[in-house]
């Protein structure tokens, strides 16, 4: 019946090219189907095309093939379930509320999740690079929370 008919229709859908800019649910491996946008499309057609997406909740980059992508709005039913998977319920807010998120500007949300670990982790690979002159974690660590209070202070005075 109806329903198979329509099953091939999406199927082909997934089988479309995305434009940068697209709402998806992106498949990585080990991971739910995903709330995420596309960023860039490798040029290479004849292999299987790449997509540069952006993770919504995580604020990750990834790269999937576009049989791993599906349009968001007509897979929503299925994919947007209440996993409990770090950062899927946000990425579900996100996609909905402010789908034009920018990739590099940190987040209060994600800096204050930081792990220990992740701290750490970043540390060292700012101590490996400090020969090149870059700043040690601590002046960034204190530069994002400088900032962080000042947005802040700024918004009061708006309202």
């Amino acid at each position: 019946g109806h329903d198979k008919n329509r099953f091939s229709v999406t199927l082909a859908a997934s089988l479309m090219s995305f434009d940068i800019g697209n709402l998806i649910w992106a498949k990585m491996k080990g991971h739910p189907h995903w709330p995420a946008r596309v960023e860039s499309a490798s040029s290479d057609v004849k292999k299987a095309r790449k997509y540069t997406v952006f993770f919504f909740g995580t604020h990750e980059l990834g790269f999937v093939t576009g049989k791993e992508m599906f349009p968001y709005e007509e897979y929503k039913s299925k994919f947007a379930k209440p996993l409990k998977k770090r950062g899927f319920q946000e990425a579900l807010l996100e996609i909905e509320n402010n789908p034009d998120v920018k990739v590099d500007i940190p987040d209060d949300k994600n800096n204050k999740n930081l792990d220990e670990e992740e701290e750490d982790n970043v540390a060292k690979k700012f101590k490996e690079d400090d020969d090149e002159g870059w700043e040690t974690p601590d002046v960034i660590f204190k530069k994002i929370k400088l900032k962080k209070n000042f947005s802040k202070g700024d918004n009061r005075c708006w309202s």
